[in-house]
């Protein structure tokens, strides 16, 4: 369902502007919405469509692409676990940000055949570690396709702890040592993988570069002079690297260019 175009919608701040209607993301992954709390896990229900921006759409639907082919190609099993449906708390609100446009979106749950990443319980320090991994290779996928990931460790205002925010607000792809969606990830994977103990979201000193130069080797992006601060494209295969390592749980250099 396709609703109509609003006038300089972007200028005057009103809730409107061009938007679709799905329930679905990619070619037919479901989306769901959480409706309750088993816990620290979030409850869904059936499938049921929300209102995005079209390029929105787009975007979580490539994120949803890389997050299936994770599943069919890197399950620890060996086993294919395709993506099954994408949890959610909500696309377009009339609110202040990007969700007023329907150009955000809140990610709550990512399951796939037999395995799932919650976005409240399983980042947090009680988890185990392949949930922790999990999660960190759904953020990873997520800023392949999204400038702006805020979570429960990049959690600005206090509110990101039970869901994961995407947006476009930023749109350079490549690496930036200032910019918390990019500092996070290597932080979060620095502690998992090298025994580093940087404070997430916390500058990016020494200690962060030490950690990111070893991270660089160890993936044989350094050996191919591919530094992801200087372009998306060098960025994504960092990031595209780290996913398939966490979620597969294998050794940091597993994974290669």
């Amino acid at each position: 369902m396709t609703h109509g175009r609003v006038e300089d919608a972007w200028g005057s701040g009103e809730c409107a502007g061009e938007e679709i209607e799905r329930d679905h993301v990619s070619d037919s992954v479901p989306l769901r919405h959480r409706l309750a709390w088993d816990g620290m896990l979030g409850e869904h229900g059936g499938r049921h469509s929300e209102r995005f921006h079209p390029e929105a759409w787009r975007q979580l639907s490539r994120t949803a692409r890389d997050l299936d082919r994770l599943g069919r190609e890197f399950h620890p099993s060996g086993e294919e676990r395709p993506l099954e449906w994408i949890g959610d708390i909500g696309v377009k609100h009339c609110k202040p940000g990007w969700h007023r446009f329907g150009l955000a979106f809140d990610l709550s749950r990512v399951s796939w055949k037999g395995t799932y990443c919650d976005m409240n319980a399983h980042w947090r320090d009680g988890a185990d570690r392949s949930d922790r991994l999990r999660y960190l290779a759904v953020l990873c996928l997520c800023r392949c396709h999204f400038g702006v990931v805020l979570h429960g460790r990049n959690d600005p205002d206090g509110s990101h702890a039970n869901h994961v925010h995407l947006d476009r607000s930023r749109h350079a792809n490549r690496l930036s040592e200032g910019h918390l969606s990019d500092q996070t990830l290597v932080h979060m994977a620095a502690n998992e993988y090298l025994g580093a103990d940087l404070i997430v979201g916390g500058g990016w000193g020494e200690g962060t570069e030490r950690s990111y130069r070893t991270m660089l080797d160890r993936l044989g992006l350094a050996d191919r002079g591919l530094e992801p601060r200087e372009g998306g494209d060098r960025f994504r295969v960092m990031l595209r690297l780290l996913a398939r390592t966490a979620f597969q749980g294998a050794e940091l250099g597993d994974h290669r260019v």
